[in-house]
């Protein structure tokens, strides 16, 4: 029984020593405040973007009021079809925040042009303290349309992640 309990113990203590190990990997893929997690289940994709290799892609500007802001602001991002590759079966998308907010957003609802994933304000990258890293914006000015409660409520700050959903 001796035996059997310090086997026992030497098995918790390794356990104990390891967890933060195996806790600190999970811990820093989620802290990678320059990624945007793309994935869809089927046909499989799973996507890394990065700061930098959003800002190698076409951009686009938008001049636009927001709730959440004082004035006008210069929005630079990329259009959110360009990253996406949508297909006719896709139904809806799935995002989350850095605080997990999440929304659902109808994949029918992107367009070529709108919304942007923007990663640049007012000529600046957007730090994760001012609802960035990455913002779902739309021409809310340019298109009265997009100024509704919807829209607004799919406007997500400090994207990380989306999800293609059949």
């Amino acid at each position: 029984m001796t035996a059997l309990k310090q086997c026992l113990s030497k098995l918790v203590l390794l356990l104990l020593a390891a967890f933060p190990l195996l806790a600190g990997g999970a811990q820093a893929q989620d802290q990678q405040p320059d990624a945007l997690h793309i994935t869809r289940v089927e046909p499989s994709l799973s996507r890394v973007l990065t700061f930098e290799a959003l800002q190698q892609l076409p951009f686009v500007e938008i001049a636009t009021t927001t709730p959440w802001t004082d004035g006008v602001q210069l929005f630079r991002g990329v259009p959110l079809a360009s990253i996406l590759d949508l297909q006719s079966e896709d139904r809806e998308l799935h995002m989350r925040a850095a605080n997990d907010y999440f929304i659902t957003m109808p994949a029918e609802e992107v367009s070529d042009d709108y919304p942007i994933i923007a990663y640049m304000r007012n000529g600046a990258p957007m730090s994760v303290r001012d609802k960035g890293r990455y913002w779902v914006v739309y021409p809310f000015d340019q298109e009265p349309r997009f100024n509704d409660e919807t829209h607004l409520s799919r406007s997500i700050w400090q994207l990380v992640e989306i999800s293609i959903m059949r």
